[in-house]
């Protein structure tokens, strides 16, 4: 019997093993007959490769032997592993046996009584060689066990784990690209660029970079690791726990360099917060300033515990430390209606103006006006009164246009719009009132959502931790401090040739005249600044504590000069109690932002547009009414209900099915889900 035929018996003879079908038993006679009978195997030839791997060369090292045999393998599209190794010792020899990837038994890791894994690469190949080292012991031989598999040879390495192994150099890109929040499919891409031979996966992307972040943090916590890094680039940062524990409440940071373009360019901060950052949840307060050469930059990043005047109060607060002159606060800021922050500016920045965001007043005005206002044919004449009231050039101006504007709006929606916005608010985002502070022409928080963006692109996803995050925040400071560095060349570098009169530059305010990072106002103040008077106070105050005061003060002022042994956790990960836990569906990891009211509202309309019909489309509907309609899913119903049921809508699971389902029924789209939860 030929080597063929033994392996031929195998198969039989693993048929012939007991089975069962349902938990009944089949007889071993009847599964072999129907195998013999309605099964008609291919013969599988033998693949022998001990021709080419017989060879009378001597290697000078184990690594050279190792990589010829692998490097002749993967010519071959096979790949060769360590199967046994022993170095040597007492009474032990030298040896090196190699086998192919798909030799061995397979053995599960776990007795469990539900497997997760039930396949296995491994088919008992016998394909063995042995590495030797010569008897003067220089250098190393290479004999064939056996050079026969008894699989077929791969057609390509793809998928195979050890032929998708990243050499040194393909790591050390790999960790390049990494930091900088490059995505696992373009580093991917961008390694086969590098080497068309490369067959690594995308899944190996990932666990590299996974093992890579781990290593970079070590045996640090998240937070230790986070002090670290803010740390190592000389961040300005602070945090505060919680009252009874250790765990973070609110932390917030600020770039050196940011810091001076604060103190430059100090007279509109805009500021905002925006979500799905990080897996905790917390909100991310973001606060922006606007240089001379209308370029954005991100003052301080802050992630509060909630949303409330206490926490707000907290951030503003620090960035009111942060202004080294008095007379450098700023003379306006912009913000949205949250009444949280508008109170903690009124505390911290009693002077400084407070604007509204024109823009979200405008779409939330729309929105209502939209549900308030018929016929829809009156709602853009509304609209239009609505925005030559808020850009009245004066009180005169606006009181005629309010008065046309009410007039043109049914009592309701004119009630809302007079209690809601006018009498609270107009100073804050009517011309005629706004128009007398110096606002720079920022009267909109779409600066400070555009900040929002191209962080989110930077982030990916926002199941990242704090780490993750700030990484993203570091990378999008450079970018910014770049374009500004380069926008301040280019202002110094590049002569005007468009203007013929004499400009006085004297007379042009000192905001448009900055074109650098350095305030040497700012600098001279400063110089003198030491802790000595401080130092002294806590070696006096450490000197009047007991033993276990000394212990206790110490440990707290170990945490200030050594930041990164900090005893400090994060958060709690927020779970989602409602809704299918099984996997993390897309959305879970999106950074994009919810729809906003008056988004629900416009799909809301758009969908009550789309249902109605003209009168020969209504006739056309009449005539096919009668036709069976063909409804989804309905299978998955029982007989006796099929009769009354007309429709089955498929809508997302996140916890609010219900809710999807009744507005997908109504015909207003299941994403407008909300306005009937709260309706």
């Amino acid at each position: 019997m030929d080597e063929s035929d033994g392996w031929w018996s195998k198969v039989f003879d693993d048929v012939r093993m007991p089975y069962s079908v349902d938990g009944f038993s089949v007889p071993n006679s009847t599964l072999v007959d129907e195998f013999d009978e309605e099964m008609v195997l291919p013969k599988k030839e033998i693949v022998d490769f001990s021709d080419v791997f017989t060879t009378d060369e001597i290697f000078e090292s184990r690594d050279e032997l190792l990589n010829w045999v692998r490097g002749i393998a993967m010519d071959h599209d096979f790949v060769v592993v360590i199967m046994r190794s022993d170095n040597g010792g007492i009474d032990r020899k030298i040896k090196l046996i190699l086998g192919c990837e798909r030799s061995g038994k397979y053995r599960p890791y776990k007795s469990e009584l539900v497997r997760n894994v039930t396949d296995s690469r491994k088919c008992e190949c016998p394909f063995r060689l042995r590495g030797r080292p010569l008897a003067n012991g220089v250098g190393w031989k290479l004999n064939v066990v056996c050079g026969v598999h008894n699989h077929e040879v791969a057609e390509s390495l793809e998928g195979h784990p050890y032929a998708g192994r990243l050499t040194v150099e393909e790591k050390s890109l790999l960790e390049d690209m990494a930091k900088n929040m490059v995505k696992p499919r373009s580093i991917l891409l961008t390694l086969k660029d590098h080497n068309v031979h490369n067959v690594t996966t995308i899944k190996q992307i990932y666990s590299a970079r996974t093992a890579f972040r781990k290593s970079e943090r070590g045996p640090r916590t998240e937070l230790q690791h986070l002090m670290n890094l803010i740390e190592h680039d000389n961040y300005l940062y602070w945090h505060r726990r919680a009252e009874t524990s250790d765990v973070l409440r609110d932390i917030m940071w600020a770039h050196p360099d940011a810091v001076k373009l604060l103190n430059l360019f100090h007279i509109v901060l805009i500021v905002d917060t925006t979500y799905k950052t990080n897996k905790y949840r917390l909100p991310l307060l973001e606060i922006v300033v606007v240089t001379s050469t209308e370029l954005t930059f991100s003052v301080a990043f802050a992630y509060l515990e909630r949303e409330t005047k206490d926490n707000f109060t907290w951030a503003l607060d620090k960035v009111r430390g942060m202004i080294k002159r008095s007379d450098a606060l700023p003379q306006v800021i912009v913000t949205d209606r949250d009444f949280g922050l508008l109170n903690a500016i009124q505390s911290v920045f009693p002077s400084s103006y407070n604007l509204l965001c024109q823009f979200h007043i405008a779409k939330n005005v729309k929105s209502k006006c939209k549900q308030l206002v018929a016929p829809s044919t009156l709602q853009q004449p509304v609209m239009d009164a609505w925005m030559s009231v808020i850009q009245s050039p004066t009180e005169v101006d606006f009181d005629d246009y309010f008065a046309q504007f009410e007039e043109l709006c049914p009592p309701t929606f004119f009630d809302y719009v007079n209690k809601t916005w006018i009498i609270p608010h107009k100073e804050k985002f009517v011309a005629a009132w706004i128009d007398r502070v110096m606002h720079l022409g920022n009267t909109t928080t779409n600066r400070v959502e555009s900040a929002h963006a191209r962080l989110k692109r930077l982030l990916q996803d926002s199941r990242g931790d704090i780490c993750n995050c700030w990484g993203a925040m570091n990378n999008l400071i450079i970018l910014q401090h770049t374009e500004i560095k380069a926008s301040f060349q280019r202002s110094i570098m590049n002569l005007e040739h468009r203007f013929n009169n004499r400009l006085y530059v004297e007379k042009v305010h000192a905001h448009w005249r900055r074109l650098t990072f350095t305030d040497q106002v700012s600098e001279v103040e400063c110089a003198g600044v030491t802790l000595r008077l401080e130092l002294n106070e806590l070696e006096r105050r450490f000197d009047e504590f007991n033993m276990d005061g000394k212990v206790a003060f110490k440990y707290k002022v170990r945490e200030l000069a050594f930041p990164n042994t900090n005893s400090m956790c994060p958060p709690p990960e927020k779970v989602r109690t409602k809704g299918s836990t099984k996997g993390k569906s897309q959305t879970e990891s999106s950074t994009k932002r919810d729809p906003s009211f008056f988004k629900y509202v416009d799909a809301m309309q758009s969908t009550n547009d789309s249902n109605s019909t003209s009168p020969s489309s209504s006739i056309l509907h009449t005539k096919t009414q009668k036709r069976k309609k063909v409804v989804p899913m309905l299978d998955q119903f029982p007989t006796v209900m099929h009769d009354f049921i007309e429709s089955v809508v498929d809508v997302a699971r996140d916890g609010n099915c219900g809710y999807r389902a009744i507005s997908a029924l109504l015909g207003m789209g299941e994403e407008s889900w909300p306005i009937i939860r709260q309706e």
